[in-house]
């Protein structure tokens, strides 16, 4: 009933980057059914629904209708990763079916999370963009599974750069910061000897 979603950050009742989620929205409907999603009350109603301290706002979609969830935000505690490699799962909109990703992470016990690697490539983990540091700037894959606002600000900033990231370059970096709507660069670090290949 509702195929797509979005997740946006509220500080204290002040929406993060709404124009910039919104216009993600319209462009994935426009790919996925043609025309663009016209949901011209949105932002207030995120406004009158939200209240004091971090929240998350969940807002999934349809081509026609849209319902919004919001809950305090707390963050994951993530010590480890495994990297899992697929060639097969496309994420180029944020589906709220990500049974796939889900499944891949499942099937992990040795780590809190993963890093889909594709064509011996690093992506994303199943819930962020990813940042690896090398001592001197932030590097993010070249070919995300998914473009998330974030990433894309951060690029904007010039404080995170593209750069193709192979399994073979893993070494040349000391730690890995997940980034998203809900995480600024740093937010979440894992170091590079708690990745597992």
């Amino acid at each position: 009933m509702y195929p797509l979603f979005e997740s946006i950050k509220v500080v204290d009742n002040e929406i993060f980057h709404f124009d910039e989620h919104y216009l993600r929205m319209q462009n994935s409907s426009l790919a996925l059914w043609h025309h663009q999603i016209h949901f011209p009350k949105l932002e207030k109603e995120i406004h009158r629904r939200t209240e004091s301290g971090l929240q998350k706002c969940k807002i999934i979609y349809n081509e026609n209708e849209y319902r919004i969830e919001i809950q305090p935000y707390r963050k994951r505690q993530i010590n480890s990763i495994h990297l899992v490699e697929n060639n097969n799962i496309d994420y180029d909109h944020k589906f709220t079916d990500r049974n796939q990703l889900l499944q891949l992470s499942a099937d992990i016990e040795c780590a809190d999370e993963i890093i889909l690697v594709q064509n011996k490539n690093l992506t994303d983990t199943t819930y962020s963009n990813i940042a690896l540091w090398n001592g001197v700037e932030w590097h993010t894959p070249k070919k995300p599974l998914f473009k998330g606002i974030k990433r894309k600000i951060l690029l904007e900033q010039n404080l995170i750069k593209e750069k193709k990231i192979s399994i073979n370059d893993i070494d040349q970096y000391s730690k890995i910061s997940l980034i998203n709507a809900m995480l600024d660069l740093c937010e979440i670090e894992i170091k590079i000897e708690n990745v597992i290949r």
